[in-house]
């Protein structure tokens, strides 16, 4: 199959700003308005041309991979050509971007020629969805206009809850996080506008409560459902939690608050695909991680001054543990390649290995040590390496029969 070209689906576009309408172009010979309007005509024309070019791409037999990385090419160029009008219009504001009686000849030129760039932008996003790039920079323009959307979206939502006294900090931090986005101009990208902006309409959407009636207000809920993974929320989350707990008395009761915290954290539902940062982690984890802790803590040293033995394991009976068909030596290995490639995302790998001891068993071994395995998995012998490695081509050959 031919490749098709992206120069030749934008060449139109390219030409007018690098070289026929370029600064320096206009400078030494302006267009006439005969001209002009020849080439008004020219773009209407082509700009219909590359939408049904990209929306025949859509039904293209080509694989599916060959369609993604047109669209994305497409995608990316219009993205530098949007911005090449965008400096040639030079605006102040979002307001500026839109006709005006007093433009020049030329500045209306430019606005069209911008215009019609975003309008085949905004076709890929909502009519190629499947191959849109959400990761792309976003245009310029489409930054300053998202800018003025949110600075009034958070206006209202101030206002709105202002009289909340326990989310004052919380709203503050979410609208701070959310206003810094929009700053740093070179790494904006769609997804962050898109989640900002989804997140800002969820807020002026939900209702405000006057005082909590469970552990999560509806603004702490929402920020868990859209998966508001920022580090520095959830370490205010965690800072207010010790907080409370600080000022509970008794082991029991300091429990007694976590283990309800942790059930309702528990049923708190995140909205499937949504994450503030591209973090396996997600808010909902961070925070249920940290509770865990706390309880842990909270059960052995209560256990300690009450004299009772505290023992969190349950004993595993010998025909429940996982049994491998390999040496020690090669499931270390293996462990500690899950931790290497996170595929397993716990950081402590002598904790990941105290698992793998307490809940397998192996050829030639029932009773596996953490410390044992941990050595092995730092000092393995070339056999136990291949074996992982043939092990692990076995998988992967599986994996392609599915």
């Amino acid at each position: 199959m031919e490749p098709i070209e992206l120069r030749d689906e934008l060449a139109f576009f390219e030409d007018l700003l690098e070289n026929k309408l370029s600064p320096r172009q206009i400078a030494s010979n302006p267009p006439t308005e005969t001209q002009i309007s020849a080439l008004v005509k020219d773009m209407a024309a082509e700009k219909d041309r590359i939408r049904r070019c990209l929306k025949k791409m859509y039904y293209h037999p080509a694989g599916e991979r060959f369609k993604e990385q047109y669209v994305q090419r497409h995608q990316a160029e219009l993205v530098i050509l949007v911005n090449t009008a965008f400096h040639y219009i030079r605006p102040e504001s979002a307001k500026d971007l839109l006709e005006k009686e007093n433009d020049t000849p030329i500045i209306s030129v430019y606005k069209l020629i911008y215009h019609s760039l975003k309008e085949l932008l905004a076709f890929i996003e909502s009519h190629l969805t499947k191959y849109f790039n959400q990761e792309e920079n976003a245009p310029l323009g489409y930054q300053i206009i998202s800018k003025y959307e949110f600075q009034n979206r958070m206006r209202r939502i101030r206002k709105k809850f202002g009289g909340m006294t326990g989310d004052k900090e919380i709203l503050q931090r979410v609208l701070t996080t959310i206003q810094d986005i929009t700053k740093d101009s070179a790494n904006i990208t769609y997804q962050k506008l898109i989640y900002a902006r989804t997140i800002l309409i969820e807020m002026e959407a939900s209702e405000p409560e006057p005082g909590p009636k469970n552990y999560f207000s509806p603004l702490r809920e929402l920020m868990f459902h859209m998966n508001f993974n920022c580090s520095l929320f959830a370490h205010l989350l965690i800072k207010e939690l010790i907080g409370y707990v600080s000022k509970i008395d008794g082991y029991r009761e300091k429990l007694l608050f976590l283990y309800g915290y942790r059930k309702e954290l528990n049923q708190l539902v995140i909205k499937p695909g949504r994450q503030f940062r591209n973090n396996p982690v997600s808010l909902k984890e961070a925070i249920n991680g940290w509770v865990e802790e706390e309880i842990i803590f909270l059960e052995k040293t209560n256990a300690l001054f009450s004299g009772v033995t505290y023992n969190a394991e349950k004993p595993i009976h010998e025909e429940d543990k996982l049994s491998f068909s390999v040496p020690v030596g090669v499931l270390s290995i293996l462990g500690r390649s899950a931790c290497d490639t996170r595929l397993v995302t716990n950081k402590n790998k002598k904790s990941v290995m105290t698992t793998i001891a307490r809940l397998s068993k192996t050829v030639g071994s029932s009773d596996l040590q953490e410390n044992s395995l941990l050595k092995k998995s730092y000092a393995a012998e070339p056999g136990h390496k291949e074996r992982a490695i043939g092990i692990l081509h076995e998988m992967i050959r599986k994996i392609h029969e599915y």
